[in-house]
């Protein structure tokens, strides 16, 4: 097994998105990659001495389900371990990708293996006990499993009857360039919500139903007949990452209606917005509680409450002293908690954890 020397550490970036921009030998520059996918562009703050190069995977063409709670990236993880050669780290984007590809590392001996991870506790622990046993299976060969919840880190000990410190939580992260340096945040006419995973429109749409206020939705699907989407609500479709944050900035209000699973989602949209400086309303769920402090930096309501969702809303919708205070005090908490170089230095010390302890299984 070879000795690890930091000075000439290579990592390989696994990401669950094809990518149509060349990487540079040796390095990754900060706009050809990552932007606009919400994932790595942590790298550029790491040091010269990580050698990094990475590979986009299609995941809608290469997903195969070992049954209908599990579904895997099989071709996609094959192909990821095909290229880890003369690697030292495998960073991969997404359990589905994740999980397998730790399958095909285990004929590599001293490969690590680390997984960036939000909705794998969406399928621990189910009735399934085939995808209960594989995922047990796959995670023993996994070095490290970043979580953006911390609740997310009890649910995997929890699934594998351990304390493993191979879960650690680090909080997502929002760029310097997306916070917002105005003293006074726009406050436009109209509530904002943006984003596909695990999004509960229909829950949004009840609440907004007969309250006069103009709700604006960014999605690729919405998960509500369009005979029920009240008038209230404008809903323009999946749009560019550019647009999709221009029309998050002059809204009003923005909302993260969740659905009622075990996973960790709604992290990207809620900091983006509170380093806005918009009021953020979200579904309370494991993905949502480390980043809101509920009255002061935003607002939780429980799952599938329309109610709730509705006088919340009401109650803010014409008070702009309370919109600018909550904005602002989100402000602050994305710059000092939520940044994306405080991320990156979190993942970096994990990883260099690993590369220090070659033969350890954390």
């Amino acid at each position: 097994m070879r000795d690890y020397n930091v000075a000439d550490v290579r990592v390989l970036s696994a990401v669950n998105w094809p990518i149509y921009s060349s990487v540079p030998e040796g390095g990754i520059h900060p706009g050809n990659v990552f932007s606009d996918s919400g994932g790595y562009w942590f790298f550029r703050f790491w040091p010269s001495r990580f050698k990094v190069s990475a590979i986009g995977i299609d995941k809608h063409k290469l997903t195969y389900r070992i049954d209908s709670r599990l579904p895997l990236s099989v071709l996609g993880g094959l192909r990821v371990a095909l290229s880890s050669k003369g690697h030292d780290v495998v960073i991969i984007n997404g359990s589905r990708l994740g999980l397998p590809a730790s399958l095909f590392l285990r004929c590599s001996p001293g490969k690590r293996v680390a997984i960036i991870d939000n909705a794998m506790s969406d399928f621990v622990g189910e009735d399934s006990r085939l995808a209960n046993l594989v995922c047990r299976f796959l995670l023993r060969g996994v070095s490290l499993v970043v979580c953006h919840s911390s609740e997310q880190v009890s649910i995997y000990n929890r699934f594998l009857s351990s304390s493993s410190t191979k879960f650690v939580f680090i909080p997502y992260g929002v760029g310097d360039e997306e916070i917002r340096t105005e003293s006074i945040p726009f406050l436009g006419d109209y509530v904002f919500a943006g984003g596909d995973a695990y999004r509960d429109y229909g829950t949004l749409c009840t609440a907004l139903k007969g309250t006069g206020i103009r709700a604006v939705v960014a999605a690729g699907l919405m998960d509500v007949d369009k005979r029920q989407i009240p008038q209230e609500v404008q809903y323009i479709g999946r749009i560019g990452f550019d647009r999709y944050k221009e029309v998050m900035a002059r809204s009003r209000i923005v909302v993260v209606p969740l659905r009622r699973r075990p996973v960790s989602q709604g992290q990207l949209a809620i900091t983006q917005a509170m380093g806005m400086g918009k009021t953020v309303v979200a579904t309370d769920s494991l993905g949502t509680r480390d980043y809101i402090t509920n009255g002061k930096t935003g607002f939780l309501v429980p799952p599938r409450d329309a109610l709730a969702l509705r006088t919340t809303l009401r109650s803010l919708w014409n008070d702009d002293q309370k919109l600018i205070c909550v904005g602002e005090a989100a402000r602050r908490d994305a710059q000092s908690r939520f940044s994306e170089e405080r991320m990156a230095q979190g993942v970096l010390a994990e990883i260099e954890v690993l590369i220090s302890n070659p033969t350890s299984d954390k």
